[in-house]
Order: structure tokens, then C-alpha cells, then sequence
């Protein structure tokens, strides 16, 4: 019985990896092999200036949902229920709240 359970955490673990390689680089960030290319030929590994935020971006932005709702799938009820949340530039805040209420989202 261990080894099944093992057996399926390792399927698990690559299938996660999988998902995770399909996700698209976020500004500011680029492919691997882009940053290979830029070693090979010697040039800057940081993102171009095109890429890249600007420097204060988070001491300026605020944060606002309104009547916010989300799901993980359409079938599902509400992880979120009509969200109503400001944030004001340079704060910091923390989400609390007992498993499975949604924080993650």
C-alpha cells in the first residue's frame, strides 16, 4: 500500500510541474532559454527596459475590488463572495482565516 501511495505523490508532483510550465512569465521575468541566448552572447541577463515595471510602481498603486466573486470552476460555488477590499499604496496587509476559506485566492 506505501508503494501505491508513493507511486501516485510522484505522479501528482510531475503533473503539478507540468501546470506549472504552462504558465506565462509574468513582465519583468523571461524564458530560460532567452536567458541562455543573452549568456551565450554575452549580453545583460536582466529583462529589457520593455519589460520591467517601473521602479515605484508599488509605492503608487492601489489596490481596489469591487462586488468581487470568483470560483476554481463553473460548477462550483463561490472561493470569493462579492469581495468589497481598498488598499491604500505602501501598505502592507496579511489574510487570515481558517482552511479552506479562500485566502489562497
Amino acid at each position: 500500500m506505501a508503494n501505491l501511495s508513493q507511486a501516485e505523490n510522484r505522479l501528482i508532483s510531475y503533473e503539478r510541474c507540468q501546470n506549472f510550465m504552462d504558465i506565462k512569465c509574468e513582465p519583468g521575468y523571461t524564458d530560460v532559454y532567452d536567458v541562455e541566448e543573452r549568456f551565450k552572447k554575452g549580453q545583460d541577463l536582466k529583462a529589457s527596459k520593455s519589460e520591467l515595471l517601473e521602479d515605484d510602481w508599488l509605492t503608487k498603486g492601489e489596490l481596489q475590488f469591487k462586488n468581487f466573486t470568483c470560483r476554481y470552476r463553473p460548477e462550483l460555488n463561490p472561493a470569493l463572495n462579492e469581495i468589497n477590499l481598498r488598499i491604500k499604496p505602501g501598505r502592507k496587509i496579511g489574510v487570515i482565516g481558517r482552511t479552506g476559506a479562500g485566502k489562497t485566492t
